[in-house]
Order: structure tokens, then sequence, then C-alpha cells
């Protein structure tokens, strides 16, 4: 049995009913699931505001890249949780580079049956609400988990 959800770009709130027959499709039924989330900071999108020559009016975006508070409550389950943070940077993965345009970061995995990935990246929130540059650090922006079925829920 091979069976894969990509949940990808997300900005739409996850129904209870949803949450629910995600979570038995992973740990009974061994459904693996892969969620790639971009960024959501309340801050930085409050600087991000814009002018619309159509509606005439100042608008604030709804939400970051992703629907990070969304994606947490269907993460919650497996004990996943997303940053506010908004990272960026070249990282390396097994002898390649690989561009990190702009993406949140693990504040919470799990610790048993899982993979960690870090990168030293350079916090974009700090350059957009100050106006100066950011300092790199190290911060995980990759996990892999393996549940008791055998499903496998990386979040990147």
């Amino acid at each position: 049995k091979y069976g894969t959800l990509l949940i990808t770009d997300s900005e739409e709130e996850f129904f209870p009913e949803e949450i629910q027959k995600l979570s038995k499709d992973v740990t009974i039924h061994g459904l693996s699931v892969i969620v790639m989330a971009d960024w959501y900071n309340i801050e930085v999108m409050k600087k991000l505001r814009f002018y619309d020559e159509n509606t005439r009016q100042w608008w604030m975006p709804d939400t970051g890249g992703a629907n990070i508070p969304a994606l947490n409550t269907l993460l919650a389950t497996w004990g996943i949780a997303l940053s506010d943070q908004v990272m960026e940077g070249d990282m390396e993965i097994n002898g390649h580079t690989v561009y990190y345009a702009s993406g949140s970061t693990l504040a919470m995995f799990p610790t048993n049956n899982s993979f960690i990935y870090s990168a030293d990246l350079k916090d974009q929130s700090i350059e957009v609400k100050t106006g100066t540059n950011s300092i790199h650090r190290t911060v995980p922006v990759l996990g892999l988990h393996k549940t008791n079925k055998g499903a496998n829920i990386p979040a990147l």
C-alpha cells in the first residue's frame, strides 16, 4: 500500500471532519502526508500593506505565504507545529545547494522516529520590520516523522 497526500501553499482552514479523516487515514491506513508551508507573520503582513488602484483602498494581506495557524491545527495531531519565523537563504542537502526562498521553521516536532534537518538561514522578518540586515542562525526547516503505522509525515 502506497499513498501520499501533498499539502502545499495551504491558505484555507481545515474542517474538523477533514482533520479527523486525515488522522484516521494516517494512523490506521498508513497514508503519508507531505506538508510544504510558506511563511505567516502578522507583523510582516502589516508592513506589506499596499494600495490597490482598482479599489482605491489600502490592503493588508489576509495571510502570509500560507495559513500557518490552520496548518498547525492540522499538524497538532502528530505533535508538529510551524513557527511564525520568515527565513531565507541557501542550504546544503546531500551535497546539493538548495535556495530556501521564504518559509517557516519547525517550532515543535516529535523526537521519536523522526529526522530533523536544520540550516543556517537569515530571518527576513527582521529585515522587513526594521530595515536592517539579519544575522544568519541555525533553524530547523525540514522534518520527517514515521508514525507507528509506518506512514511518513514530512514538514517543510
